[in-house]
């Protein structure tokens, strides 16, 4: 009986912290993928994690180029999509 008031009680917690987001899941895959390298159009390209969020690419050869930058410029980058 503990377990599955455990199990409960985070389940619910995960409920609250998600819609505190303010962002649904249904509304994230409406926005666009644009990659973080070239800023073209990045719907079914490569992807990677950074910092915790995903970060889409519209080729390959971005995917590279995002692996070969150094931390900084990989901020630089992510603010600025972000911003």
């Amino acid at each position: 009986m503990k377990m599955l008031t455990k199990i409960v009680a985070a389940t619910i917690c995960s409920l609250v912290f998600a819609s505190c987001a303010g962002v649904s899941a249904d509304s994230q895959s409406e926005m666009p993928a644009i990659c973080i390298v070239s800023g073209e159009d990045a719907s079914g390209g490569p992807m990677a994690d950074y910092m915790g969020q995903t970060v889409n690419f519209c080729c390959k050869r971005c995917k590279a180029k995002w692996e070969g930058m150094d931390d900084s410029a990989k901020k630089a980058a992510f603010d600025g999509l972000n911003n």
